[in-house]
């Protein structure tokens, strides 16, 4: 409940508070600060409803319902951040338009979220997916758009797992670059490149990101395979 509080998170009085999927003992502390100060919830899967439909994705929740919805953005989770926001929008009873409010979902972007490029004529994939959770969706991501193999430009900053980080994405590697972030965080990449060489992944150190994404490029023409950009949202 106090790492809820320290996040300001929890419900206030007078107010709906929209929730998604969070772990158990999470969801028990924001029901019980809920109850606690009378704010209403809306959970996923519960108050807010989510189905598919051959038009798009239809959303329902206690104070409206939209449907044909198709989110901008590629994702496994996108589906179910589309239903958070309609309901956190619904909450404020700030929706006029239905017709709007499609549209506006529709050409949603986050940059450094699954954004793709060429680059002299590679695939770039740039994800700022830096915890097990994110580099879990991002291999679900990856599976979905039959991208089987990539060689990774990561990057990392202290505080983060790089070890478990790398154990997620290391079957789909066929080589990595590690380098270190512009910013005063930055993970040393030789610690990224013992992670890898952990799960055996191919790895050569480069000074900084622009060396970096030359040698992921000139190897992924050999691999003939996509680029990964990814381990922080500083590096995309």
């Amino acid at each position: 409940r106090d790492r809820v509080a320290r996040a300001k998170t929890h419900p206030k009085p007078g107010c709906v508070c929209v929730v998604g999927e969070v772990v158990p003992d999470a969801m028990s502390a924001i029901t019980a600060q809920a109850d606690e100060v009378g704010a209403e919830l809306w959970r996923l899967g519960h108050e807010i409803r989510l189905e598919a439909g051959a038009n798009g994705w239809r959303v329902q929740t206690p104070a409206l319902t939209a449907s044909g919805l198709q989110p901008g953005m590629i994702g496994r989770y996108q589906p179910q951040n589309l239903a958070l926001a309609v309901a956190a929008c619904a909450a404020a009873g700030a929706v006029k338009d239905h017709s709007a409010l499609a549209a506006s979902i529709a050409k949603t972007r986050l940059p450094g979220r699954y954004e793709q490029f060429c680059v002299d004529g590679v695939q770039v994939i740039v994800d700022g997916a830096h915890n097990i959770e994110s580099a879990e969706a991002l291999r679900g991501t990856l599976e979905s758009q039959d991208v089987a193999s990539a060689v990774l430009l990561i990057g990392m900053l202290t505080g983060h797992d790089c070890r478990e980080f790398v154990r997620v994405l290391a079957p789909i590697a066929n080589a990595a670059v590690a380098t270190p972030i512009d910013f005063h965080r930055s993970l040393p990449a030789e610690d990224l490149a013992v992670a890898l060489a952990d799960c055996s992944v191919p790895t050569t150190i480069s000074r900084n990101s622009g060396e970096a994404l030359d040698a992921t490029i000139a190897k992924a023409k050999h691999e003939n395979c996509p680029v990964l950009v990814t381990g922080s949202f500083y590096l995309a």
